[in-house]
């Protein structure tokens, strides 16, 4: 880059600040330049599709667009600076080739390996290990089935929460839905899916406890700002076993594991062979 090329540069990093950014363009289809280094050109396309301006206002806009090339120019500029600053820069364009190699060789075994597995595996073999390896899937916290729904404790339509919340027909669902919006309130249903405590309560601001689970029970626990509706339908304890539904892609995971190793010994083997015999390698010695 030329010294008066570099300068421009810089002037533009640090008058970005200073202008008024126009965000029509947030509006419209335009591929206008907005910044360049070098041959790199930041376009208003490429500010569209890298920040998300949903939940922004114009004036959050403004600063985030105004760091966002700020930072593309810096990153472009210390780029170029460290690339002609670096003593050895052939070692670090060597060891980009190695780890890029590496990447999409590793990316590619893993491509091999689903797609061989992928109807290798049936369902009687999966749970041939399910049975012989009970103590793999013993549960450390409880399982549970059923929905979730999370309120501000001063709503007007608490009592009506609770009492649809307390008898969740398929009729209610939709009212319970209905209500949970009306109200600001979060509502997760899950009657469909086991759920560890862990994850439900992920949803919850206040503490649950698994000693108040039980089946087709609602739990209820509030504080002077959130009130939690806590509908269990069914729910598994410590120390029972996990379902077979629940854990069977953890024990595909693990099937695959431990044979995708000789699968690609023997891949690499077949590939040698075959490249050596077409011509496409060829060994001296």
């Amino acid at each position: 880059m030329s010294l008066q090329r570099f300068i421009s540069v810089l002037f533009l990093l640090f008058s970005i600040s200073s202008c008024s950014l126009d965000f029509n363009f947030l509006k419209k289809n335009t591929n206008k330049v907005i910044a360049e280094v070098g041959e790199e050109k930041l376009t208003e396309d490429d500010i569209r599709k890298n920040i998300n301006f949903d939940k922004l206002s114009e004036a959050d806009s403004s600063i985030v667009v105004d760091t966002y090339i700020k930072n593309w120019i810096s990153d472009r500029l210390m780029y170029k600076k460290a690339s002609s600053s670096i003593d050895d820069i052939q070692e670090v364009d060597s060891l980009v080739e190695v780890y890029r190699r590496s990447l999409v060789t590793y990316e590619y075994e893993l491509q091999l390996v689903n797609e061989h597995y992928a109807n290798q595996m049936s369902d009687e073999q999966l749970k041939v290990y399910y049975k012989e390896n009970p103590s793999l899937f013993e549960l450390t916290e409880p399982l549970l089935k059923g929905m979730i729904l999370v309120a501000y404790s001063n709503v007007p339509d608490l009592r009506v929460i609770e009492s649809l919340m307390t008898n969740p027909t398929e009729d209610n669902l939709d009212l319970i839905s209905s209500v949970s919006v009306k109200n600001a309130a979060k509502f997760e249903y899950f009657a469909n899916d086991w759920l560890p405590l862990s994850e439900v309560q992920k949803n919850s601001p206040l503490m649950l406890c698994n000693q108040d689970l039980k089946k087709n029970h609602l739990i209820t626990v509030a504080d002077s700002v959130h009130t939690v509706f806590l509908y269990v339908q069914d729910f598994i304890e410590i120390g029972d076993y996990q379902p077979f539904e629940y854990t069977k892609s953890r024990i595909r995971s693990i099937l695959i594991e431990q044979s995708k190793n000789e699968y690609l010994r023997n891949y690499k083997k077949s590939l040698y062979e075959i490249g050596i015999q077409n011509g496409d390698a060829k060994r001296y010695k």
